[in-house]
């Protein structure tokens, strides 16, 4: 999910062709629009990436913590999904029941930024997979992680090794970048008052003092995370990023974030943002993350893979520490007028926004203190 509102963009797409804008995230410097195209009678996506030096009429709405950036390891490097597409990065977990869209064409733009021209997938969105469909893709990505994933955790004091498969380009330390980026405002966080908000007080009331020890304990989950097994991680695995063929394959889409982490950190995010931006009803989570989480550990334990099993598991708790700003965003955000949907082009009901997203904050909460425990039973925590 986004820490701010995506939007219809406004901008026509590039070459002067007639074409839709898609919804993404206007925050981030490195996207400068989406567009579903015809060209040359095919129907395309044109994704304008877009590097720091970049200017545009967009550049009001990225923020700093949303910049692009030129280093490679950065979880927002700019060039990273071009070079994702062009390495066809989906092949290297050598799962057939995973793809991505093909790249067409490459255009380097005069102003710096680089037009992807991608195949316009068709298929069911992952927003309206079934439990069963979400599962099958879980179990997919485990087979496909479990085979590149480390041994296990190095010895004490030394860094963990690479994945199998690396790249200079892909993203290092996810969970210890992005998440740290956000701007917190820890008064907020503690101010009595904001957590009697009619908003906060019924929804995220309840559950105040397991956010604030999340939070506390971040670094702690972050170093358990780093010396779990590594992998490929799309690491921005959510409904809206994932589209199913006819023939059963699942195309995943932005590939911008993507880098070596922890297996089970994919997963990890996939169900808890199933609700956040209320793509899935909360009534579905416990089915949702029940049958991942079998079918995830699943697929790593049918990979070559051969390592313990509950670190697949673990990987999936221990990612929980990726929101733990996300309460302290809502007690910033409960007095605005509006509360705009994830398009952009309408508005939520607040108190609705505010109850899912706390079902979904319970959930990582309850996988928090899941973490801790096995982590506790393996001598890691």
């Amino acid at each position: 999910m986004s820490d701010a509102p995506a939007v219809r963009g406004a901008t026509p797409p590039p070459g002067g062709l007639a074409g839709t804008a898609l919804t993404h995230n206007p925050a981030s410097g490195v996207t400068g629009g989406i567009w579903r195209v015809e060209r040359g009678g095919r129907r395309l996506v044109c994704k304008l990436l877009t590097p720091p030096t970049f200017r545009g009429p967009r550049d009001a709405a990225v923020p700093p913590w949303w910049s692009a950036s030129d280093d490679p390891r950065h979880w927002n490097y700019w060039r990273r999904e071009l070079l994702a597409y062009q390495d066809r990065l989906v092949d290297a977990w050598g799962e057939p029941e995973l793809d991505m869209a093909t790249l067409v064409d490459v255009v380097e733009r005069d102003d710096g930024g680089v037009e992807l021209w991608l195949e316009a997938v068709d298929g069911e969105p992952g927003a309206a997979f079934s439990t069963e469909r979400t599962a099958a893709f879980a179990a997919a990505l485990g087979r496909g992680q479990g085979r590149l994933a480390t041994d296990g955790a190095p010895a004490e004091g030394s860094p963990p090794p690479a994945p199998r498969f690396d790249r200079p380009w892909l993203s290092h330390s996810f969970l210890a970048t992005y998440p740290e980026s956000k701007p917190v405002d820890e008064e907020l966080f503690h101010d009595d008052r904001r957590w009697d908000h009619p908003l906060v007080r019924d929804t995220l009331g309840p559950l105040r003092s397991r956010l604030e020890r999340l939070r506390d304990e971040r670094s702690r989950f972050v170093a358990l995370l780093d010396g779990l097994p590594q992998t490929l991680c799309h690491l921005d695995t959510w409904p809206h990023n994932l589209i199913g063929r006819p023939d059963g394959r699942t195309v995943l889409l932005d590939w911008a974030f993507a880098g070596r982490a922890a297996l089970g950190e994919d997963v990890g995010n996939l169900v808890p943002d199933s609700v956040f931006d209320l793509l899935v009803p909360s009534s579905r989570l416990p089915a949702l993350a029940a049958a991942v989480t079998e079918a995830y550990v699943g697929g790593v334990a049918e990979s070559p893979w051969g390592g313990d099993e509950r670190l697949a598991l673990l990987g999936m708790r221990a990612s929980a520490v990726k929101y733990h700003w996300l309460a302290p965003l809502m007690l910033a955000q409960a007095d605005r007028e509006e509360h705009p949907d994830y398009g952009g082009v309408g508005t939520v009901d607040p108190l609705v926004r505010y109850a899912e997203r706390a079902a979904g904050l319970a959930l990582l909460c309850d996988w928090a203190d899941e973490a801790r425990a096995l982590a506790g039973r393996l001598g890691r925590w």
